[in-house]
């Protein structure tokens, strides 16, 4: 039986975790938070391919977060509780002729990969979006096939599934790794002990790249003070039903989130936010996403903020995912990605095929590692 360390217990490390587990293998997941903390609600959780295409990504990527949509759905079939996916669709706004023009030829795209999108005229926007209000200038497509995770169910109801297949947890926090002569042999922990196992995974969203910097690895990720990396997370209470789509703005993007409760998410509100922002802070900013907010649905005027939390995105230097061994080694995996939702499943899945049999997954080819040290020997 093969054993395995996985470093984090976000979604990719865990979905990772679960898939080497259920496959026989004795897994160890560490990470000095509980899952839910690790993440609790503090992202928008978006399953999506959409914007894969919005944001100019290769073709290939939008094809892998469209298998990742796939891939969520066999997730929520295989385990016990599937109600952490929510699939309400999206509806994106842009004004401008330049920008209707680009969701037009972005709808086309899609309609060409086979993924659900049509853009919407005053008449179906109404419907799809009763409440809303659009402009004259604007124009709006729905992506009916997308839609967001619940995400402390979802990472409870995978912690559940990993012990349940022999797995275990070790709530420490990750020091070191013991090498020997350029191996990892174990992962030490602030309370001096040692973990070891025959294969380590470092899936630890946006610190992945300062642990993998401990095992000697050097994987690109932006830094923690970059601007792009804390995001905010609003919290409020709606009138809106949890059948709502997700509507997607260059303002705000906002989605349900349980019974009578909206989350709101954007970097619109033109205030610098770091980890260590005061609260004070994180309020106003989050004052301004929800009056953002009310301008496009008038029935959150009467919402009031219920929590605020700004949690660090892992964004890979490219801004596409990290999937796989470093340059000449074969005993740590690395999994990073921005994309966290709408790739856990079949990265968890790929990888864990990866790490226990040793063959190659093409479609994970294009995400190694190993090309950042490629691009700059070119």
């Amino acid at each position: 039986m093969s054993s395995v360390v996985v470093v984090g217990s976000g979604v990719v490390g865990l979905c990772t975790a679960w898939n080497l587990a259920r496959a026989g293998a004795e897994v160890t997941v560490v990470s000095g938070l509980d899952p839910e903390r690790e993440i609790g609600w503090g992202s928008g959780a978006w399953v999506n391919a959409s914007s894969k295409v919005r944001l100019g990504y290769p073709d290939h990527y939008t094809l892998l977060n469209q298998r990742g949509m796939t891939a969520l759905h066999h997730l929520a079939e295989k385990l016990t509780d599937e109600r952490w996916l929510h699939i309400t669709g999206a509806v994106e706004i842009v004004s401008g002729d330049d920008q209707r023009r680009t969701l037009a030829e972005d709808v086309r795209r899609l309609v060409e990969f086979d993924y659900p999108a049509e853009l919407l005229d005053d008449a179906d926007a109404a419907r799809v979006m009763p409440g809303v209000r659009l402009a004259d200038d604007e124009a709006a497509a729905v992506f009916p096939a997308e839609g967001w995770v619940d995400i402390a169910l979802l990472l409870t109801t995978l912690t559940a599934a990993i012990a349940e297949a022999g797995g275990r947890f070790v709530r420490r926090t990750v020091t070191g790794f013991v090498d020997d002569a350029g191996t990892v042999t174990g992962v030490g922990l602030d309370d001096g002990s040692v973990l070891s196992a025959d294969r380590y995974v470092i899936a630890a969203g946006a610190w992945t790249g300062q642990l993998a910097a401990l095992a000697g690895i050097d994987i690109p990720v932006l830094p923690a003070d970059h601007p792009k990396v804390p995001g905010l997370a609003v919290a409020v209470t709606s009138p809106a039903n949890e059948s709502f789509p997700i509507l997607v703005t260059p303002e705000v993007v906002a989605r349900p989130s349980g019974p009578n409760r909206m989350l709101l998410a954007g970097d619109s509100h033109g205030i610098a936010l770091t980890i260590d922002s005061p609260r004070s802070d994180l309020i106003r900013a989050a004052e301004v996403l929800l009056a953002r907010a009310t301008a496009r649905v008038p029935a959150l005027a009467a919402s009031a903020i219920l929590d605020v939390r700004l949690s660090l995105r892992a964004i890979p230097s490219d801004g596409i995912t990290i999937a796989g061994f470093p340059a000449g080694r074969d005993d740590v995996y690395v999994l990073t990605t921005h994309s966290g939702f709408s790739l856990a499943a079949v990265l968890g899945d790929l990888a864990a095929r990866e790490i226990l049999t040793g063959q190659e997954q093409q479609a994970l080819h294009e995400y190694r590692p190993t090309r950042f040290s490629a691009n700059a020997s070119a």
